[in-house]
């Protein structure tokens, strides 16, 4: 027994590894990224005079809600996403910038192990290496392949928007499951206070993860009832709240003048029920690349061992699987019902987040159902190896060659850490960086009244969301307004 938890530990802390080399890169980008598009639209209206810079940072984040509240009378509902960019533009201003992956990446990475901690630790008396054995892959996925990089934890307003309001999501569903576990008063009320504050932010957040913690805290709130487990009154409670945030958005001024102006885009709710079905049919089918497969695969051992700890019932694996189906189907409905179509690679980053829970979450319910309905059935074979001196490691450790060769084959040079690291060795970020800086200077100098730039010379994909137009833009206008000049666009 000794001899399998030393393998655990140098799997666990092999993975641990490989996520710090993939991590660094990611980082260390950070500091040459910069503001584009809709983050100059949200630092006008965050320096609309509101407050002044000289007062306290709670003066400021007040301020700011007033502005949040104007741009849902006006622009678009999603109060907490527009009052935190705001915040943070008017906290930190552009010349901290490199923040952004900050409040992106540690959110999520936190909220990966927050969630799959509490289900293995406190479900299944999981040890702390079979933990990180089951997290850290989740995580590298999560870094490694998100549909864009930029939007998914570089660019301010996407990357809050959908990233950090999906790692909350992940928090909430983790909290909400550690209340099973808990009996001290302290513990349990603190739970209450954060799940709700979660979910008046979430409400707020955006139509894709606001669907599906819907469906989410609706199952918990039946359950509980149905179980008659404890915390019936909170989960009802919480529901409610999470209900009347999540329709503050979807029935704000802001929203109803975006669905005014996509009307001619919109289908009915029934039809784009049956579409997000539909595609998301074809984005499982599309996205679960041979890499995944191979994860998968290497989990089943310990998967099999976690199951055989407790006695749960894993009732009716089908409608467990169809449920998990329909509940992940269910965030492809928003942009379905609003525009038909899948949505922008930033609502793209939460479907393939989220793709990876679905397929190790239904490989560990299915394999806890063949326990429980075949209890004797054994991996002889892996019962075996794991006699042998550091055979588990060995394996972990091939493993995990293969699948992240497969993740460089799959991705190529969209592959987070690959990409980063071309771009940091080859100068690209750097120089992407300086001309930015050199923008800045001319946008600064108040001789210069009508400002023309070239476009950036070799932007990295890691980096690179959008530039100025050619001719009168909206966000030409309103980096115009921030810097006092007449006119900004690109030669």
């Amino acid at each position: 027994m000794s001899e399998e938890k030393n393998q655990e530990r140098f799997i666990a802390f092999g993975l641990f590894l490989l996520l710090i080399v993939l991590l660094i890169p990611l980082l260390w980008i950070s500091k040459y990224n910069v503001m584009a598009v809709d983050d100059y639209k949200y630092l006008n209206i965050a320096w609309n005079g509101s407050y002044e810079e000289e007062q306290n940072i709670l003066d400021i984040l007040l301020a700011q809600m007033k502005n949040a509240f104007d741009c849902w009378k006006t622009w678009q509902g999603q109060y907490f996403a527009n009052w935190s960019i705001m915040s943070f533009l008017a906290l930190r201003g552009a010349e901290n910038y490199f923040f952004v992956t900050l409040v992106t990446l540690i959110p999520l990475l936190s909220a990966d192990y927050a969630l799959v901690y509490v289900i293995l630790r406190k479900g299944f008396d999981a040890t702390l290496s079979q933990v990180c054995i089951a997290v850290f892959p989740v995580m590298i996925y999560h870094l490694s392949v998100p549909a864009s990089l930029v939007e998914a934890f570089y660019w301010l307003s996407g990357a809050v928007t959908y990233t950090t309001v999906y790692a909350m999501s992940l928090v909430s569903i983790a909290l909400l499951v550690n209340l099973l576990f808990i009996y001290s008063k302290k513990r349990r009320f603190a739970s209450y206070a954060i799940v709700l504050l979660l979910s008046v932010c979430m409400g707020g957040g955006n139509f894709v993860t606001g669907l599906f913690m819907f469906l989410v805290f609706f199952f918990f709130a039946a359950y509980a009832f149905v179980s008659r487990r404890r915390h019936r009154l909170f989960y009802l409670i919480n529901l409610l709240i999470f209900v009347m945030s999540f329709l503050l958005t979807i029935f704000s001024p802001g929203a109803t003048n975006r669905r005014i102006e996509n009307k001619e885009s919109q289908i009915s709710a029934a039809k784009a029920v049956c579409l997000s079905l539909l595609e998301a049919v074809k984005y499982v089918c599309t996205w679960t690349q041979p890499f995944m497969i191979l994860l998968a695969a290497a989990m089943l051992p310990l998967f099999w061992k976690l199951v055989k700890k407790k006695k749960y019932r894993f009732p009716l694996p089908a409608l467990a699987v169809l449920f998990g189906f329909g509940v992940y189907a269910a965030q492809f409905t928003p942009n379905q019902y609003a525009l038909g179509i899948l949505g922008a690679y930033r609502v793209q980053n939460i479907y393939r987040f989220q793709l990876i829970f679905l397929l190790l979450g239904n490989e560990f319910y299915i394999l806890g159902y063949l326990h429980r309905r075949f209890p004797l059935l054994k991996f002889r074979l892996l019962e075996k190896l794991k006699k042998v001196p550091f055979i588990t490691a060995a394996y972990g450790a091939l493993a995990t060659c293969v699948v992240f060769a497969c993740m460089c084959y799959y991705a190529k040079d969209t592959m987070s850490s690959i990409s980063t690291y071309k771009s940091l060795r080859n100068g690209s970020a750097k120089k992407y960086y300086e001309e930015y800086r050199e923008r800045v200077n001319i946008l600064e100098d108040d001789t210069i009244e009508d400002v023309v730039f070239i476009p950036y010379s070799c932007p990295p994909y890691a980096l690179y969301f959008g530039d100025f137009q050619k001719s009168y833009n909206w966000v030409n206008e309103d980096a115009a307004q921030i810097y006092n000049k007449n006119s900004i666009r690109i030669q």
